[in-house]
């Protein structure tokens, strides 16, 4: 009996992994087929305004990856690749353009100080309405872009703090 409590745990812990691995292989993951539909024209509307917006920054830039992001709709890495979200295809064009011009600037300055946002208001003036139309429309197209952090483009979907802003009380 005591040889079978000390073997219990490796037991259990062969059972978990094989079970982990069953769960990975061969599962159907309909984001997958999403991406794969619209990752060559989110590429190319990134393209296009990179192209557009890089020129008035006189910026060069690493790779442009188009990711299946589940809470950015983009990242700028210190290498100065821009990575973007496979939605960024669905998004009205004025909201793709802040989000492109959101990474480019933080290849000029890696932070949300006031710096960063004089150039990104250098070429788009109503950043903060346009901002603020990305979160709304987010959350209306039912899209999981909640962020992780507080520099990112949306912001945590939390009830409470969504009652608050809604002025219902939560009890």
């Amino acid at each position: 009996m005591k040889r079978l409590f000390r073997l219990l745990p490796r037991i259990l812990r062969k059972r978990v992994r094989i079970a982990r691995t069953r769960r990975r292989v061969g599962i159907f993951r309909p984001n997958r087929v999403f991406f794969l539909d619209h990752k060559e024209s989110a590429r190319e509307r990134v393209l296009e305004l990179l192209g557009q917006y890089g020129g008035l920054y006189g910026l060069s830039w690493g790779q442009v990856r188009i990711k299946d992001h589940q809470s950015r709709w983009g990242s700028c890495s210190r290498l100065g690749n821009l990575n973007f979200n496979v939605r960024i295809a669905l998004l009205p064009r004025h909201l793709a353009e802040y989000i492109v011009v959101h990474e480019l600037c933080h290849l000029l300055h890696p932070h949300h100080q006031a710096s960063f946002w004089s150039e990104v208001a250098r070429a788009i003036p109503d950043h903060q309405s346009r901002r603020k139309e990305l979160v709304v429309w987010s959350k209306h197209h039912h899209l999981s872009q909640t962020a992780r952090s507080k520099d990112s483009v949306s912001r945590v979907s939390d009830p409470v703090a969504k009652n608050r802003e809604e002025g219902i009380l939560a009890t």
